[in-house]
């Protein structure tokens, strides 16, 4: 879910939250360009660091307001204006911060939390980005985190946090017809069969986050990836249209999205792929990325066994690999696959409508005294409007 423009509506609520201190005098923490100086409740953040730009991008005034001094933690004050904006997502949203005055950068982490419609605590301290996002190998077979210091990015517009497990209530007794409830598209589950709107959903462990964009009109998205345990429904549904597809596994992404772990198999060729699903009013689109090595061969098997046309791996394979009966195009991989479903006529049995798929080439043509082939890209197009063998095109 996000918040990409300023609501209306919102009335400010005086006073101070509960969670935050109700004797202690609100702590400012300034932007080095807003020109304050140090006072006993005022912190001046130190001019060009990632912080100082991130603070001067949340609002005119360059600051963040504290409900008292952090020690090391404090909850934004109630009158603070990214707090305010927080709890247009949720009245009952807290944001907090936890410092480290020994540092030049003065912030630690960032700490967001929400009690509609689940209790969900997302934060940027190192350890959670860590868990959230991994850590992928650097030069020297060291590792570490995919995210700067605090979650601000190189770019210092955007903070990145993590759902942190730890401070975070299970979420139990979801459906998925839920889910479009809760990012405000209930309307879109009309579009998805009715057999799968009471299936049960879990929250994974994969991935969720929270990303604040305060240029960009103080943008929040949410991402949240639940798994489907059952998925008997979805599978059936593509039976009949999508013959050879199995399901291994299903997820769904907390923004109108479903991903699955599947395969195909054609000819005793399985290829293991993960497939993003779309529902749509009239449309139900596929697109795949590949797990299996090499899968060219396997997926133009399938298809070719989808559109009953055993000709079509000859004819992509042959102007692939032959020019004037010379091999030209030594090395060819398989991109990306989409595949569009129709639901026009009864959404319980949706029909092959089109389906399109990119193939990346590397040629020996003009390359001259060099040795490095030439690298294109080759795209094939089949509609069920047009027929025929499709176009290629690269």
């Amino acid at each position: 879910m996000g918040v990409s423009s300023r609501p209306v509506g919102h009335t400010e609520r005086p006073g101070r939250s509960s969670r935050a201190p109700q004797n202690d005098t609100p702590y400012y923490t300034y932007a080095g360009s807003a020109g304050k100086n140090p006072e006993q409740n005022i912190q001046v953040i130190s001019p060009g660091s990632p912080t100082d730009e991130f603070v001067a991008s949340l609002n005119e005034q360059n600051v963040i307001v504290l409900s008292g001094t952090p020690s090391p933690t404090a909850s934004l004050d109630d009158w603070d204006e990214t707090k305010k904006w927080f709890q247009k997502l949720d009245p009952e949203a807290n944001c907090s911060l936890k410092v480290n005055k020994s540092t030049q950068n003065f912030f630690k982490s960032f700490e967001f939390e929400f009690l509609q419609p689940w209790s969900l605590t997302f934060s940027s301290a190192s350890d959670v980005l860590l868990f959230t996002f991994g850590a992928p190998a650097v030069v020297g077979g060291e590792t570490g985190s995919r995210m700067q210091p605090l979650g601000i990015d190189g770019d210092r517009e955007m903070l990145t946090c993590g759902l942190d497990f730890v401070h975070t209530e299970e979420i139990t007794g979801t459906k998925l017809k839920d889910l479009f409830t809760y990012a405000d598209v209930a309307g879109m589950s009309v579009y998805v069969p009715s057999a799968m709107l009471d299936l049960a959903v879990t929250l994974t462990n994969k991935r969720n986050a929270l990303w604040f964009v305060p240029v960009s009109d103080k943008r929040v998205n949410i991402r949240l990836q639940f798994q489907m345990p059952i998925f008997d429904p979805l599978q059936n549904l593509l039976a009949d249209c999508l013959k050879g597809l199995t399901l291994k596994a299903t997820d769904v992404i907390f923004r109108k999205q479903t991903l699955i772990n599947c395969s195909v198999k054609a000819d005793n060729q399985e290829v293991s792929m993960v497939a993003g699903v779309e529902f749509s009013p009239s449309t139900i689109n596929f697109t795949f990325l590949f797990i299996s090595s090499n899968p060219l061969t396997g997926i133009l098997k399938w298809l070719s066994s989808l559109i009953g046309d055993e000709t079509l791996e000859d004819i992509v394979k042959s102007i692939l690999n032959k020019e004037n009966d010379t091999k030209v195009l030594p090395d060819f991989t398989l991109r990306g696959l989409t595949i569009e479903l129709s639901a026009l006529k009864d959404p319980t049995t949706p029909r092959l409508s089109s389906f399109a798929f990119d193939i990346e080439v590397s040629a020996n043509l003009g390359i001259g005294s060099s040795k490095n082939p030439v690298i294109f890209l080759v795209s094939y197009n089949r509609n069920s409007f047009s027929g025929g063998l499709g176009t290629l095109a690269g």
